[in-house]
């Protein structure tokens, strides 16, 4: 319910004050809801206020916002109430004033004044009065809502009121492309004692229309939201960017489209911008290539993919196409790697990349000799940061698949235990294991050679083994 609080000072009939009400608008064939406050409580047993328009050819009254009006009604005041029952103003005519009057036993009559003004529908998208919205050729279809306004003399916008009971707002609603988006229900109607009807536009393809609202009788032509711009855009594709790849390494990465794949499905085609410094493959162990098709089910929106590292440095796109899509691409950073060695606990915390300046703590392992078990330890791949070169649990990253990499490690004492001279990293794995059995106690350091083609990390190459008694 709309209301607008019309006060309306109520003097007893001995009171020299003289009786005001200040001026309301109503737009042509709309209707406000008001009261009149009282000066006092309603005296006992009540009381019976009669309202009665000087014009109702032009202004009608009403005790309900979805009744017709009349040219008269009566309102029971409750006693002790300080104000009136709620009751309706209806405006037949767009301009001019119209008086209204008010008697009560005992009191003196009151006099109102309504002013009359043109009304008009306007329309309005999801955002309010917006002048253009979006949506995507394949989304859900987009709100459109009509109000009844009250318009000032120039045809602009003012605020909504309620159609008056009794008559009934019949407006059109019409698109000037229907093959790129549809109004579901052009013919509409604004009933008495409403505001607003809804509708949805159904976006189809591509492309711009224009929705617009006709203008029905008994109302005006406004010069503002009378209309709307619907642009239909192509859904999008999201792909994985903003990451660093290691050379020689890969990465799993991730496509969503803006909106489902059709029913039928989708093939998803992402294409190097270099294939010299990044490649692409479905699966994790499948042969890298300079571009890769991804099949998307039906009403399915994601994927996997991986990215494979071929350069050292720089940056490098990819792109993603399919038909009905607005292609996209994605920059990735590329960046050395290398092989770090890490024990029981695992690899080196996260803070040795991103605090640099924080001492390196002592990378091995204790173990006491009676009973001893061989403990197990790892080699890692791992994407070093270009400028420290270290590497942490939070830069490992798979040998990209079909590669093979054969570690050598040494060991500066080999009577306190003994470990293997290699450890063997497959494509598509990100480490590769070794024991290190106790043989006496002391202690021994077990180092990683750094393999051709990959850069010596600045940790974790060494790995100290403590025998203990």
């Amino acid at each position: 319910m709309l209301a607008c609080g019309l006060v309306l000072p109520f003097a007893a009939l001995s009171s020299a004050q003289p009786v005001t009400a200040p001026n309301l608008t109503v737009g042509q064939n709309l209707e406000i809801i008001t009261n009149i406050p009282l000066k006092g409580p309603a005296p006992s047993g009540g009381m019976v206020l009669k309202l009665a328009s000087a014009d109702p050819a032009r202004m009608l009254l009403s005790n309900r916002e979805d009744l017709p009006g009349s040219g008269e009604i009566t309102l029971k005041v409750q006693e002790g109430r300080t104000g009136s029952p709620e009751f309706v103003i209806q405006a037949l005519a767009g301009s001019g004033t119209v008086a209204f009057t008010g008697t009560a036993a005992g009191f003196e009559d009151i006099r109102g004044t309504v002013n009359l003004a043109p009304s008009g529908i306007v329309l309005s998208g999801p955002a309010r009065f917006a002048k253009t919205l979006a949506t995507t050729s394949g989304g859900w279809p987009v709100k459109l809502t009509l109000y009844s306004a009250l318009l000032d003399s120039a045809g602009k916008f003012v605020t909504v009121q309620q159609v008056r009971g009794g008559f009934a707002a019949k407006v059109h609603l019409a698109s000037s492309n229907t093959s790129v988006a549809a109004v579901e229900t052009p013919a509409l109607t604004i009933g008495g004692g409403e505001v607003s009807v809804v509708t949805q536009l159904k976006p189809a393809r591509a492309g711009s229309t224009v929705v617009s609202v006709d203008v029905p009788p008994g109302f005006t032509a406004p010069t503002q939201f009378t209309s709307v711009t619907a642009n239909i855009l192509l859904p999008g594709i999201g792909l994985t960017e903003d990451m660093t790849i290691g050379h020689d390494l890969e990465v799993g990465a991730h496509l969503t489209l803006g909106e489902p794949a059709p029913a039928d499905g989708l093939n998803v085609t992402i294409v190097s911008a270099d294939p010299a410094k990044l490649l692409l493959s479905v699966g994790r162990l499948d042969p890298a290539a300079k571009s890769i098709t991804l099949p998307i089910k039906g009403g399915t929106s994601n994927i996997g993919y991986f990215l494979h590292g071929i350069g050292d440095s720089g940056s490098v796109s990819h792109t993603a196409a399919a038909p009905g899509y607005q292609s996209r691409s994605g920059v990735v950073a590329l960046g050395p790697s290398g092989v770090i060695l890490a024990g029981p606990t695992g690899a080196p915390d996260e803070v040795e990349i991103l605090r640099p300046k924080v001492p390196l703590g002592v990378n091995g392992f204790f173990i006491p000799l009676p009973g001893a078990h061989p403990v197990h330890f790892v080699a890692y791949m791992v994407q070093l940061d270009p400028l420290t070169h270290r590497g942490a649990d939070i830069t490992v990253q798979m040998l990209r698949a079909g590669l093979t990499l054969k570690v050598t490690l040494t060991n500066s004492d080999p009577s306190v235990g003994t470990a293997p001279s290699t450890i063997t990293v497959e494509g598509g794995s990100d480490q590769g294991g070794a024991d290190f059995t106790p043989l006496k106690v002391g202690s021994t350091v077990i180092s990683v050679l750094t393999p051709t083609g990959y850069t010596t990390p600045s940790n974790a190459t060494t790995l100290k083994a403590v025998v203990t008694e």
